[in-house]
């Protein structure tokens, strides 16, 4: 199902001269767009939560083919869609249906955020900029900004990146997207050699205790890198590998240790390296599909948010599924706590089970 899509940051590769991350942060797939009236639309509404939804906005469709509720009906039947394209194409249609309202601007806000997921930013910014005169409503001008402000880092233009994010936090000091902009503003300002602000926003968020602790401490440990502080570096990098086993900044920071000790292999816990078959694994479950695309497909979306996820085929109840999971652990707290973080960053609500 298109449910989640591929929009975050990945910290700065500023301080270390590499390729950009992967993505942290996801944005989910919303249809904020005001709702039609009318006897027709009720159908829809009447069948909202049941099977007969899909059926229920094709015969919206074939009565109503254009229009401000064609195109909310357009946005509903791409947030169940399996083939990316497709819903793209279709986001698309809304967009143009929609066009100058806030059921047009809904719509390129999730075509846009679809099209960074593909690996497509500049189509993505080019729909952005294409409505970016249209109203929005409530919650989606942040998102507009954060979308934007993803895209253009994603090609390195991270003063017009950084100038969205600064603008996001002061309309929208405690919104959702708060903590991840703040995280973003500070990959921004390392990539521009505004160290200070950086270092203020990673020391922030790396003592909440929240989803974007690991990030932050990654950073803090790479700037000390910079800055020379090489033991400092190791202790920030060891933490970064000791609490956060499964997470991206894990891998890499291993890689670092390594560097900084001179030894000859990373230093990361087995519990972040893949494993012999062996009794009293754990394992962190994200979801089970029947469609193999579909498990593959969240797969990739949580690897472009630095989680190593892979998947596994099962047979259950003479259904064969496909299981998209994190691990092994060899705890249960060890996992719990991972699933707990992945569960506030991701907005999932994994389970832990046994193997």
């Amino acid at each position: 199902m298109f449910r989640t899509l591929f929009l975050g940051l990945g910290l700065a590769s500023a301080l270390r001269g590499g390729p950009a991350a992967p993505p942290a942060e996801p944005g989910v797939v919303q249809v904020d767009a005001p709702a039609p009236g009318g006897a027709d639309w009720q159908a829809v509404e009447d069948a909202r939560g049941t099977t007969g939804l899909a059926q229920a906005l094709q015969d919206y469709l074939k009565v109503h083919p254009h229009g401000l509720g064609a195109s909310r009906a357009m946005q509903e039947q791409a947030a169940s869609m399996d083939d990316l394209g497709a819903a793209a194409a279709l986001l698309e249609k809304a967009r143009v249906e929609g066009g100058g309202d806030e059921a047009g601007s809904a719509a390129a806000l999730s075509e846009a955020k679809l099209l960074y997921g593909m690996g497509e930013p500049g189509e993505a910014l080019r729909v952005l900029a294409a409505s970016d005169a249209w109203p929005r409503a409530g919650q989606d001008r942040g998102e507009w900004l954060y979308c934007r402000a993803q895209c253009r880092m994603l090609g390195k233009g991270y003063a017009g990146a950084r100038e969205d994010l600064r603008t996001l936090l002061h309309d929208f000091p405690g919104g959702p997207r708060a903590e991840s902009a703040l995280a973003s503003r500070a990959e921004c300002d390392a990539a521009l050699k505004d160290y200070g602000p950086a270092e203020e926003a990673w020391q922030k968020l790396s003592s909440d205790g929240g989803p974007f602790e690991a990030q932050a401490v990654y950073g803090l440990a790479l700037l000390r890198q910079h800055q020379g502080r090489g033991a400092d570096a190791q202790a920030l990098f060891q933490r970064v590998v000791d609490r956060y086993p499964a997470s991206f900044e894990a891998r890499s920071a291993a890689v670092h240790l390594r560097a900084l000790a001179g030894a000859p292999r990373p230093t990361l816990p087995a519990a972040a390296r893949p494993a012999a078959s062996r009794p009293g694994r754990w394992w962190v479950q994200v979801g089970a599909y029947a469609r193999r695309a579909s498990a593959q497909a969240e797969s990739v979306r949580l690897a472009a948010h630095r989680w190593r996820a892979s998947v596994a085929a099962r047979v259950s109840d003479g259904h064969r599924l496909y299981l998209v999971r994190l691990g092994p652990f060899r705890s249960q707290p060890q996992a719990q706590a991972l699933a707990k973080r992945l569960g506030l960053k991701e907005h999932l609500d994994p389970r832990v089970v046994g193997e």
